[in-house]
């Protein structure tokens, strides 16, 4: 049993031996892994796509919200509203900084001493030291503005398509606001007083006291051109390109005009022509009867209904536009009282898309005031889709704290 035994404990000897002598070279050929460290590569490449990944997209459109609404805001501190000793009212820029205000001529008219008021309703005495035969437009000097950094001024003709933005005083609503493209360029035709040639056209509302505002870029708020006409019609907007005029005001900025006033010419010359095509207008026969300024009478029938007619555009305009708030302050008080916040104003157009205005007739009501007879094309949210609905509607427009406004609206 022993010579038996024996050789059997040495042969599991042998195995066992074997046995851990191939465990060993076993662990001699397989490199150590540390079991954290795949997981800690991995985290950091997570923690590197993150840190890519966060900063990237998210401040994108506040600066793009960001830059228009500083354009709008460095803008309308250099734009003005000029006023005549005849009540005649427009627009204008400052263009340098020795306190010039570029305008239309027709603003000014044959008037040397006008009126300026800044967007912070500061009040100046301005200068007319430019003002041409040929194009609508005229250079303003106000001392009281000198030394103060001017609007820039583009060099280049502006591209179709460019985003714009126009500015100016409206009817009187001092600093509004109204954004567009440029939808035409090279545009001519003859005016009231000028002819106009190489205009720009623009979609950006415009009406009665814009004249002689800028319009600038929507991109850099470079000053592009000057808003001149109004094609009432149409209810498009046409502006002077400015780079077309820089040498013009420079040599007047340089050598001031010496400029007077000659009453029988500024009587015939200065209607109160706010760049409006009025003959374009239905109804305008009707209305063809000029008083003669210095007589006595205060209605001048050439001109009452076409700016009564731009008070129903721009309300439109700014409706279509989602500008509810400047829509509410176009309607008098009485049309209020119906509505009196403008929650509830504007909860009204909430499921209108868009509006048009066919076929608009002015009439004279004999009161001071003028009815607006139209039929509103309205595009509308309804429970299954979208709908065109057409109203019949008559506006009545008048004066009221020497604004012209909405006084009341009815079916017809």
């Amino acid at each position: 049993m022993k010579k038996v035994f024996i050789p059997s404990l040495l042969v599991m000897i042998v195995l066992l031996l074997g046995m851990l002598l191939a465990y060993f070279l076993y662990t001699l050929d397989t490199p150590k892994q540390d079991k954290v460290s795949a997981p800690e590569v991995k985290t950091e490449i997570v923690e590197k796509k993150v840190e890519v990944k966060v900063p990237v997209k998210v401040p994108v459109k506040v600066s793009e919200t960001s830059s228009l609404k500083k354009i709008i805001k460095d803008t309308q501190s250099k734009v003005v509203q000029i006023e005549t000793s005849s009540g005649s009212q427009g627009s204008g820029f400052l263009y340098n900084n020795r306190g010039d205000i570029v305008t239309n001529a027709h603003v000014v008219g044959y008037e040397v001493d006008v009126t300026v008021k800044t967007s912070d309703q500061q009040i100046y005495q301005g200068q007319v030291i430019g003002r041409s035969e040929d194009t609508d437009i005229a250079l303003v000097r106000v001392t009281g503005l000198a030394n103060i950094t001017p609007l820039k001024i583009n060099q280049k003709k502006a591209e179709l398509g460019d985003d714009v933005v126009a500015m100016g005083s409206p009817l009187g609503l001092q600093n509004t606001v109204t954004v567009g493209i440029i939808s035409g360029l090279d545009r001519s035709f003859q005016g009231e007083s000028y002819y106009y040639n190489n205009l720009y056209q623009i979609t950006a509302p415009v009406s009665p006291g814009n004249s002689g505002g800028p319009i600038v870029s929507g991109t850099d708020g470079s000053v592009l051109g000057i808003n001149s006409v109004k094609h009432s019609t149409e209810h498009i907007g046409f502006s002077i390109p400015i780079f077309a005029v820089l040498p013009t005001l420079k040599s007047w900025s340089d050598n001031p005009m010496n400029l007077t006033v000659y009453e029988e010419e500024y009587e015939f010359e200065l209607p109160e022509y706010d760049g409006e095509l009025y003959e374009d207008y239905e109804g305008y026969e009707e209305y063809d009867s000029y008083t003669e300024p210095n007589d006595g009478v205060t209605e001048y029938y050439d001109f009452i209904p076409d700016d009564a007619l731009g008070v129903v555009y721009h309300y439109y305009d700014y409706l279509n536009a989602g500008q509810y708030e400047q829509a509410y302050e176009l309607i008098g008080g009485n049309w209020k009282a119906s509505s009196p916040s403008l929650e509830k104003f504007a909860a009204g157009y909430a499921q209108t898309l868009n509006t048009s205005i066919i076929d608009p007739y002015v009439y004279d009501n004999g009161d001071g005031t003028y009815q607006v007879d139209l039929t509103i094309e309205a595009q509308e949210f309804v429970s299954d889709g979208e709908q065109t609905s057409y109203y019949d509607l008559s506006y009545v427009i008048g004066l009221e704290d020497d604004v012209l406004k909405l006084l009341g609206v009815g079916s017809r």
